[in-house]
């Protein structure tokens, strides 16, 4: 029966309702503990073929000894949680601090399928969750609320560095044009540059697209100290561009790269040590940078211009690399160092 449980679903949905699910409901109540083991896996895996009528023996059987029967009937209930059914959230909320994460995941999908009724209880939950796992699955959950207590709760989140990625990408999803904004606030207050890199900017960027477009464009700034904020800020800002629609940003980002690199090769030389540490210093800052866009590159709008800014991204290493180990031969020690402390970065 658990084997072909899934699969009957969409090929005989009404056999399963009319002969499968009653059995796997009795055998719930076996004195057989396989037996209850078994028959909750499969309707857990029964999903939408169970019905409201079946939901006092799912909740009965929450108070089951064997934690796998718990844990599948919470995915089970799952699929049976709505607005209405506070029933089912107050014979779940227990298992929002169980030990188990599974058991934890079942009972905040109940949560999130009873919308505006389970929403206060999942930006609460999710404030006092731990678990790295567990709070992506709260943030996926919160943004698929269209309420403003959910998007509270994601901008919160956001001001958690170890969340911001996630919580930035999903708030992006949802409304990109008033969650920029606030995002950029977010990042700038607890990183200076980022926040003297927006300063530069002739206007506040709405989209993640003029936000690209505008970072690049300070790359052709002939001015180290600018490019080198430019280049930190791209990396704190990676995370809300990777998007195919706003891919271009990347392939301008390569183009000004390959300028600005030829330009460096001047201060290399000089015979000022304070010019050719702040370029070097520059390179390490593109050196990490391009470390981090290269696995993007697939990302692109197309393959041809995946095709362009691969290439760039192969150019531009080549010629850092060759620049990087000219400057590890320098004349000054704290240059040298500076030089291939960059080279070995991953």
């Amino acid at each position: 029966i658990i084997g072909r449980c899934q699969p009957m679903q969409t090929t005989y949905p009404e056999k399963i309702k009319m002969l499968v699910i009653p059995v796997l409901i009795e055998n719930l109540k076996s004195n057989n503990a396989l037996k209850r083991r078994q028959a909750a896996l499969a309707l857990a895996m029964s999903g939408l073929n169970l019905s409201p009528a079946h939901v006092p023996v799912l909740l009965d059987a929450l108070k089951d000894k064997d934690p796998d029967v718990r844990q599948h009937v919470l995915r089970a209930l799952s699929s049976q949680a709505s607005p209405d059914r506070k029933d089912i959230l107050a014979a779940v909320e227990p298992f929002l601090k169980d030990d188990d994460w599974s058991a934890r995941y079942h009972a905040i999908q109940c949560f999130s399928h009873s919308r505006q009724t389970g929403l206060a209880t999942l930006v609460k939950i999710f404030e006092a969750e731990k678990n790295p796992y567990m709070r992506l699955q709260i943030i996926e959950c919160l943004v698929q609320h269209d309420d403003k207590r959910a998007t509270e709760g994601l901008l919160k989140a956001a001001e958690n560095p170890e969340d911001w990625p996630n919580a930035s990408q999903a708030l992006l999803r949802r409304t990109e044009k008033e969650s920029l904004p606030r995002l950029l606030t977010i990042l700038a207050k607890r990183d200076d540059t980022v926040r003297l890199t927006l300063a530069e900017l002739p206007k506040q960027p709405t989209t993640t697209a003029e936000l690209g477009s505008a970072l690049a464009s300070l790359m052709k700034k002939y001015d180290w100290t600018i490019n080198q904020r430019a280049v930190h800020a791209m990396q704190k800002l990676a995370p809300l561009m990777w998007r195919p629609e706003t891919s271009d940003w990347l392939l301008q980002v390569e183009q000004a790269l390959a300028e600005r690199l030829d330009d460096a090769k001047v201060p290399l030389r000089s015979n000022d040590p304070a010019k050719r540490r702040a370029a070097v210093a520059f390179l390490a800052h593109v050196q990490t940078l391009q470390n981090a866009l290269a696995p993007h590159s697939h990302r692109a709008a197309d393959r041809q211009q995946q095709s362009e800014i691969d290439n760039l991204i192969t150019a531009n290493r080549s010629t850092i690399d060759e620049m990087l180990s000219l400057a590890g031969r320098d004349a000054e020690l704290t240059i040298r160092r500076q030089a291939r402390k960059a080279m070995r970065e991953p």
